[in-house]
């Protein structure tokens, strides 16, 4: 008697955690999107400006130039959102002018931000200018893709 309450109150314990962890897992709520890249983006604020050494002056330029360039990436974004899920309604058709625009669209987020950093490095001082080059280089090493593995046969 004594081993089936014992086992009883296993399978009773069991149940209920399964039945928590599942609750759990459905009822969280994931992060909202774009969370992680602001504050990835305030951090990398931060970074810059104490690693520039940055002036209030230059300080308030640089939260003017990137305001305007999140506007406008994420305007670009969501165009782009938009004639992707245009392409993808014409899947069945076959019609894949839409992926031009979608081109188009990534090359503009790309010359928006080039020319967001461009507009930053010219509000530095000469010195500075050397040290954001050597940042901005680091960055973009760090997010260029990685080679894929070596293919086993």
């Amino acid at each position: 008697m004594e081993k089936t309450k014992l086992l009883t109150l296993a399978i009773v314990s069991l149940l209920i955690l399964n039945v928590g962890t599942l609750l759990f897992l459905v009822f969280r709520r994931p992060p909202p999107p774009h969370e992680g890249r602001r504050d990835n983006g305030g951090e990398a604020r931060e970074f810059l400006m104490r690693e520039l050494k940055m002036d209030d002056a230059q300080r308030k330029t640089f939260d003017l130039l990137r305001e305007k360039h999140h506007i406008t990436n994420d305007s670009l974004v969501e165009q782009m959102k938009l004639v992707r899920e245009r392409v993808f309604d014409n899947f069945k058709t076959g019609d894949t002018t839409g992926i031009a625009q979608v081109s188009f669209l990534q090359q503009q987020i790309e010359l928006n931000t080039f020319s967001h950093f461009r507009d930053v490095r010219a509000a530095l001082r000469n010195e500075q200018q050397v040290h954001f080059d050597e940042i901005i280089r680091e960055a973009m090493r760090m997010m260029s893709p990685k080679p894929p593995p070596p293919r086993r046969n």
